[in-house]
């Protein structure tokens, strides 16, 4: 079943100085959803492979994404959201989640226990958001767990122990919307929820310190951690948020954001 709207939203700005969006003025919109009933599945763009029962991209997503695009380089629409992706943005982050296909994951579908509030404006999937098995990409209003002036501090129960060795996890870096990548982060595991040791002490991908250098670019960074094989059921991740908005993007009142999405547990 789809269904297709073509409107015109009319609006202005308050409160402001926002130059020209202070005036009414219109904005071209199309709205396309479709529900594929017996052919809907938990991952919207995966379907699982009934012998190895590993996920693949469903055979005519590649193509719904192309005919959309298409319908809205016909109308001229050239963002689909206010200062959102144009057409073909939009098609290429698509092409990113076919490239990328399906991550093995012991975390997947996992318990997930959450200590400190997220933003309820843009719940996502609420905790199961971090094991999903679907990754967030540069708009952090869809697929990301973010956490306004807090720190992050997750727990995940895969219900029984397995051989685990590495540990990877996606922030999204995004400074324009105030949202940073952390200040710390740190990993213990276990094998009972009751004696929790440190598995690693720094990402072997990345310096944090470098966090807070000026830039304005938005984009997804992965956090690749590596432990000696061990048996784990249980992995706790502690994040700590930046202090401080850095001088460069600094606004009264506002608040350093965390986004973070998948943790992967192999």
């Amino acid at each position: 079943m789809g269904v297709r709207k073509d409107f015109i939203a009319n609006h202005y700005l308050v409160g402001g100085d926002w130059g020209a969006e202070n005036f009414p003025h219109a904005h071209h919109y199309i709205a396309e959803v479709i529900i594929e009933s017996a052919q809907l599945d938990k991952h919207g763009y995966l379907v699982q492979d009934e012998e190895t029962l590993n996920y693949l991209v469903k055979g005519n997503m590649p193509k719904r994404v192309t005919k959309f695009t298409e319908s809205l380089e016909r109308y001229k629409v050239t963002e689909l959201s206010e200062g959102g992706l144009n057409p073909e943005q939009y098609k290429a982050e698509w092409q990113q989640l076919f490239d990328r296909g399906w991550k093995p994951n012991y975390a997947m579908d996992a318990k997930v226990t959450v200590k400190y509030p997220f933003v309820q404006e843009y719940p996502a999937k609420r905790e199961r958001t971090l094991v999903d098995g679907m990754i967030g990409l540069n708009d952090y209003s869809y697929n990301w767990l973010c956490f306004y002036g807090n720190d992050i501090d997750v727990t995940i129960d895969m219900e029984t122990t397995k051989e685990v060795s590495h540990i990877s996890i996606n922030f999204l870096d995004d400074p324009r919307h105030w949202i940073f990548l952390p200040h710390e982060i740190e990993i213990t595991v276990s094998a009972d929820g009751y004696k929790y040791h440190t598995a690693v002490a720094e990402p072997t991908n990345y310096n944090l310190a470098t966090a807070l250098d000026e830039h304005y670019d938005a984009k997804p960074v992965n956090f690749n951690f590596k432990l000696f094989p061990q048996r784990v059921r249980f992995v706790h991740v502690k994040v700590k948020n930046q202090s401080i908005i850095p001088n460069w993007r600094y606004r009264p009142n506002k608040k350093p954001m965390l986004a973070i999405d998948e943790i992967y547990v192999n």
